[in-house]
């Protein structure tokens, strides 16, 4: 090693700890990607639904949809 080298030390926490803040985000997270699913499962049904061409029944689900997002804004 020369005079001009310099070495660091990185310490770094123990463990994987998370902070109560980070800890939230994540379950946050979680109930956001169970929201998508469940939403990607309705809009597949929905397709189903109108390639049937059965309307009435996709205008049902789509209020249905519509209704369960207002819900869902209205309860955060």
């Amino acid at each position: 090693m020369t005079i001009n080298e310099k070495r660091f030390i990185i310490i770094l926490p123990k463990g994987n700890r998370r902070t109560p803040e980070r800890r939230k985000m994540s379950e946050d997270m979680s109930v956001f990607k169970s929201y998508l699913r469940r939403l990607l499962q309705d809009l597949k049904d929905l397709r189903e639904v109108l390639k049937s061409k059965d309307y009435e029944k996709a205008e049902k689900m789509v209020d249905q949809l519509i209704d369960d997002t207002q819900k869902g804004i209205e309860d955060n």
